[in-house]
């Protein structure tokens, strides 16, 4: 007598439809539930990296300048929707300068610009100027700050401060003459910090 064999075996372990459709159904709920936290966190971590790619330039800056025995330059460019940072290379021994081929653009964070959401003073209790009032950072070949081509000229630390549209936070990289750079933090309910 011949066995009859199904073509599906028995022992053949899956899920069912049902156990599909309630895994679906449970990662869309929690997905739901934690997308708004995700969404609204995202305007704070756009302007910490934008804070941080600005202290990174500056660094980059400085050990550029002693590399290459040279004055090396960050401008800030404040000018609407295509604010921007850049590194300028001093040519030979002139004045003149030439771009390093990287551009920061503000706009690439998504909602980030000069500014200081809100602080009217500094951590040190100093006053702030309406907008970001540093336009240029000077290196000189031994990686401090050159006093008399920085604009502003003879304000340190120097600060420049980065807000985002939501106003819930603001980023200052501070200078020193010396040329060490800090971030520091300020948030309108806490004050600044670290």
């Amino acid at each position: 007598m011949t066995k009859k064999t199904s073509k599906y075996s028995k022992d053949v372990a899956g899920f069912t439809l049902m156990e599909l459709m309630v895994t679906v159904a449970l990662v869309a709920l929690l997905s739901a539930i934690s997308l708004p936290g995700i969404l609204s966190g995202l305007p704070e971590k756009r302007l910490k990296s934008a804070a941080r790619d600005l202290y990174s330039t500056l660094q980059k800056a400085r050990l550029l300048a002693v590399k290459i025995n040279r004055e090396v330059r960050v401008e800030f460019i404040d000018d609407g929707a295509n604010s921007s940072f850049v590194i300028d290379v001093q040519e030979n021994a002139g004045e003149s300068y030439a771009e390093d081929g990287v551009r920061l653009y503000l706009s690439d964070y998504g909602g980030v610009s000069y500014g200081t959401a809100g602080a009217t003073a500094d951590w040190e209790d100093k006053v702030l100027p309406p907008a970001a009032p540093t336009k240029l950072v000077v290196f000189t070949k031994t990686g401090t700050v050159d006093t008399l081509k920085t604009d502003p000229l003879g304000t340190f630390p120097l600060n420049i401060y980065l807000d985002n549209e939501s106003q819930t936070a603001c980023y200052a990289v501070s200078v020193e003459i010396y040329g060490s750079s800090r971030i520091l933090r300020y948030s309108p309910g806490s004050g600044w910090g670290n």
